[in-house]
């Protein structure tokens, strides 16, 4: 297993990788000197040694160094691992979730925030227990930097890459009638974009990668054995909104944030949790007042009919109107707490979004109130100026 883990932790695989993919290294031409030596035993050394020896510091090393410098060959491959990248960004699930929810299916949306929550909580806590660093770059070339603060090992992307699409095929396999095969070479082609673009990008080492897969299936697997009981339980239960903002926030509390470094991962978790609480909430209360659970009364599976212009018109208006809606919400909310709490709390010569007592009530108020805006405040909305509708799918509301 050392072997396995020293071969694929090896950042010349990344560097061949990217060089097979059409990126051209400018700059750091001695890494060069390695290149026909890949595979061999000393360049397997090497790089292993130095990643166990001082996480921390090399993490600091890296994003002080000087970068790789490149040139993209393969316009195609750059956009489409962009894209495979994005599958697994927060603005893809801000974009698509609303959609799902409106437009497609709501248990699919729901059954995509409990593994979205469950995944991402606990392979941020990985990275951040871990506290192994991406590959470094030079010889890597990084061609992201939005992660550069977070640790590299799991990689959360291959973990969601894995998670999402599958979970996906399972909320909607038995509900609608399409080929079986189909739905699972979506899924895989999903999850091969994904890791794919990880190496590309040179974000994480293959075995980075290869572990965020492996962690991800048993959650899969047991998440699909119990979602549907879990489901029922949060959208029927008196006591679940309760339950489900205890829990939230003493997962926040007691999140493995790194005490010697500020990194994103803790933030980010919490936005995530606090969403799909609130989107939650707000289904569960829609559940209350409409007295019936959203799938009550139909019989499945349906048929996938080819929506018309007129509903595919209503399908976009909806998202807009609901993007429209959450972005000056997000706003507004921002600026009263990072003016409300400097002033409150005592000073301090950190950055206030890096501030725990600051950023983590931030993001947790911030997104739960947009996740229930998008389930409640939003269909409550259209459905008064007349634009709710079924969906061109036969969602059932």
């Amino acid at each position: 297993m050392n072997t396995i883990a020293t071969f694929c932790s090896n950042p010349n695989l990344v560097t061949a990788f990217q060089k097979l993919c059409g990126v051209k290294f400018l700059s750091n031409q001695s890494n060069n000197s390695t290149e026909n030596s890949i595979l061999t035993e000393k360049t397997s050394d090497k790089y292993p040694k130095k990643r166990h020896a001082s996480n921390t510091k090399k993490l600091q090393d890296s994003q002080d160094s000087p970068k790789t410098d490149y040139k993209i060959t393969n316009p195609f491959l750059h956009v489409l691992f962009h894209i495979g990248a994005f599958l697994c960004n927060e603005g893809f699930y801000v974009i698509v979730f609303p959609f799902l929810l409106y437009n497609v299916d709501q248990c699919a949306f729901r059954h995509g925030c409990y593994f979205w929550s469950l995944v991402m909580y606990i392979g941020q806590a990985a990275k951040d227990i871990i506290k192994q660093p991406r590959p470094p770059s030079p010889p890597v070339a990084r061609l992201e930097s939005r992660y550069d603060t977070e640790y590299g090992m799991p990689s959360t992307h291959a973990m969601m890459g894995t998670a999402m699409p599958f979970a996906l095929f399972h909320s909607t396999y038995l509900r609608y009638e399409y080929p079986e095969w189909l739905g699972i070479l979506i899924a895989t082609c999903w999850m091969i974009l994904v890791c794919l673009s990880r190496l590309y990008l040179g974000m994480h080492d293959l075995w980075q990668i290869i572990i965020g897969i492996l962690m991800t299936l048993p959650i899969v697997v047991t998440g699909s054995l119990l979602i549907n009981d879990v489901d029922v339980w949060i959208l029927s239960s008196p006591y679940s909104p309760m339950v489900l903002i205890t829990v939230s926030i003493i997962l926040v509390l007691l999140y493995p944030a790194p005490k010697d470094r500020w990194t994103s991962t803790r933030g980010d978790t919490t936005m995530i949790l606090s969403g799909s609480v609130g989107a939650c909430i707000g289904i569960w209360l829609d559940c209350r007042t409409s007295g019936r659970l959203p799938e009550e009364g139909f019989n499945f599976p349906y048929p996938i009919n080819l929506p018309t212009f007129d509903a595919l018109g209503m399908a976009f208006l909806r998202w807009i109107f609901t993007i429209s809606l959450i972005v000056p919400l997000r706003a507004i909310m921002k600026s009263i707490i990072f003016t409300v709490l400097p002033i409150i709390l005592p000073k301090s010569d950190i950055e206030p979004s890096k501030r725990a007592v600051i950023e983590l009530p931030y993001r947790y108020v911030n997104y739960s109130v947009i996740g229930f805006s998008v389930t409640y405040i939003s269909p409550l909305l259209m459905r008064w100026i007349g634009i709710y509708g079924d969906g061109p799918y036969g969602q059932i509301q």
